[in-house]
């Protein structure tokens, strides 16, 4: 995990308020139908959407949700393009690839 939880949490509000003012024709965002398959796994829309099951995080705050073991509905969700989500992760100081971080957990970009 990060060092600074309060990253987490930073990076959480980032990505929900994307969400909630994304609009129909933004091109930096990501529209996903949630499927029957992923209504009890974070981790496989992150698969499906960015090529990697470490972005949960940003799954949970575009489905508006607080904890990993709530149930999705099926529901569009609108997530941010990948280089939007690197832009919120370092405005927060957050990475949620553990082989980007620092043994103490910081992201190993933070030091650039």
């Amino acid at each position: 995990m990060d060092k600074d939880t309060r990253a987490a949490r930073a990076f959480y509000e980032a990505v929900a308020n994307f969400a909630n003012n994304a609009k129909p024709w933004s091109t930096n965002a990501i529209f996903h139908e949630i499927k029957p398959d992923e209504v009890w796994d974070l981790t496989l829309i992150s698969q499906r959407v960015y090529g990697r099951r470490c972005e949960y995080l940003a799954v949970m705050a575009a489905a508006g949700i607080s904890q990993v073991e709530e149930l999705l509905t099926q529901k569009q969700i609108i997530l941010p393009d990948e280089g939007t989500l690197m832009q919120l992760k370092r405005q927060c100081n957050f990475e949620s690839e553990s082989e980007l971080r620092t043994s103490d957990g910081t992201p190993t970009w933070s030091e650039e």
